[in-house]
């Protein structure tokens, strides 16, 4: 009997080989018993090696979008998305759509209280012990967000398929304009913030110590920056927007010419890394992030090498990559 549900979603004919260190990943801190794990994929990956090798190794739940019911709202998406569809094979309708198979996924399958997330996040948290804290939290759809125009889906609380179908109809609403997914979740969160709740990303008394927080990019102070810490009293483990990932691991090479950029610092979000310490602790055979003294529950690895900070390694997790090596396994379009 499962206790939890998390959700990765992979639209698209490419196979992204770096999402199996994110579900390695998951199951060191999340036995097969206790969390099952949906991976949501069009139909034409059924009988793909790649998958079925996770299926046999992780025991995940391969879920194909033609066994989905699509609700009128996506049947409407579809219709009416005139965004760039040439950008690597139609990403800016993914990104989007993805949120759709998530809300009929859930309703198809009575799910509550699940985790959907992006398989370039590493979780570094049991959900048997997370989710029971996020409930008593909130009861609305939670992301963090580290700027007033940057929500992030890397790893979302989703309580019921109504708490995502409201942002679903919101997506629909907004069509004809170009907006980003990170942008679409800060302006919900904004238009409605009775729906939505924040995960937090930095403590309460360190967001305190800057009572007005501007990012490098936009120089204008941020007359409130609560959302950066909301919830961490209940919470009690912080979440990585990009800030840490990137210092950690740099960006995605294919964004950067193929360069190798461990140490980037975010000039997006309205904190950094210089801020705060950070370290790797080692318990009982596994590596957990600490940021500021606090437990660090995800970490965005926008670099894709998620291999170089499992919990799992021999050594202390660090940026030992090849950036050749590294490109066979990211996404080939």
């Amino acid at each position: 009997m499962y206790t939890h549900s998390l959700i990765l979603t992979h639209l698209g004919e490419s196979i992204p080989y770096y999402m199996k260190d994110c579900v390695h990943q998951l199951r060191l801190w999340n036995p097969s018993s206790e969390t099952r794990i949906y991976i949501i994929l069009d139909s034409f990956h059924e009988n793909t090696e790649f998958w079925t090798n996770l299926v046999q190794t992780y025991s995940v739940t391969l879920i194909y979008t033609s066994t989905l019911e699509k609700t009128v709202q996506h049947k409407m998406f579809i219709q009416y998305f005139n965004g760039d569809k040439s950008f690597r094979d139609g990403y800016w309708q993914k990104v989007k759509e993805r949120f759709f198979y998530i809300e009929e996924l859930m309703a198809r399958d009575s799910l509550v209280s699940c985790i959907a997330m992006e398989y370039d996040v590493l979780v570094y948290c049991s959900l048997t012990s997370l989710i029971p804290l996020l409930e008593k939290y909130t009861n609305k759809l939670s992301f963090v967000m580290d700027a007033p125009e940057r929500g992030h889906p890397g790893f979302m609380y989703v309580p019921t398929a109504n708490s995502i179908g409201s942002f679903n109809e919101y997506i629909l609403n907004n069509i004809k304009n170009d907006y980003e997914d990170m942008q679409l979740l800060s302006r919900y969160s904004n238009d409605f913030p009775e729906k939505v709740s924040f995960l937090p990303l930095i403590s309460s008394e360190r967001n305190a110590r800057i009572p007005k927080r501007c990012s490098e990019i936009n120089k204008t102070p941020c007359t409130n920056s609560d959302f950066l810490s909301a919830g961490f009293d209940k919470i009690g483990h912080l979440f990585d927007s990009l800030v840490v990932g990137q210092w950690l691991g740099g960006i995605d090479p294919r964004n950067y010419s193929l360069r190798r950029t461990v140490g980037y610092r975010n000039e997006g979000a309205l904190y950094s890394i210089d801020e705060m310490s950070f370290l790797w602790k080692r318990e009982c055979k596994l590596w957990t992030p600490i940021l500021d003294g606090i437990p660090l529950a995800t970490i965005h690895v926008h670099s894709k090498a998620l291999y170089c900070f499992l919990s799992d390694s021999i050594h202390t997790p660090n940026a030992d990559y090849d950036i050749l090596s590294l490109k066979k396994s990211l996404l080939q379009n």
